[in-house]
């Protein structure tokens, strides 16, 4: 065999296995795997529509946060706000995440004195765990975290 056929075999093979890496990989790049799910820390700021916007572009969701111990693995990778999937838009002081379940309070880390609802603040954000979270108005602008099932068209 020729060295340039058998250079020709050996780059289509590190080519096909380097195709199935990219295939088994759960999340897209870029993106943190956690459990099932895989997370994307957008550091770019939008407004809360905007930021759910997105996410729903990237077949994800604004974080819908689920339980206690997803809530301290996400207050401890941030150092900033973040916009999640809360809000009280539809009726007020009756907060509820994106997919229509009820914020279960045994989860929630409110900071002090929150939420106010100062100013028509309808939508939440997650800080890291000492500041705890709170509310603002919609449309200021914040980075955002999404979240969607790893595997799920992860390239």
């Amino acid at each position: 065999m020729k060295a340039s056929a058998l250079l020709l075999q050996v780059s289509i093979v590190l080519a096909f296995l380097a195709f199935n890496e990219v295939l088994s990989q759960p999340c897209p790049q870029g993106w943190l795997l956690h459990g099932d799910n895989c997370y994307y820390f957008a550091q770019r700021r939008r407004s809360w529509y905007q930021a759910k916007s997105k996410c729903e572009g990237a077949t994800a969701k604004l974080v819908v946060i689920e339980d206690v111990e997803e809530r301290k693995w996400l207050e401890s990778s941030i150092k900033k706000a973040y916009w999640i999937g809360l809000t009280d838009r539809r009726k007020e002081r009756e907060w509820e995440w994106i997919n229509g379940s009820p914020l279960n309070y045994n989860i929630a880390n409110w900071g002090r004195n929150k939420p106010n609802n100062r100013r028509k603040q309808d939508c939440a954000v997650i800080r890291n765990r000492h500041r705890g979270w709170n509310d603002l108005r919609c449309k200021r602008k914040r980075r955002y975290i999404c979240k969607r099932p790893a595997n799920d068209d992860a390239v």
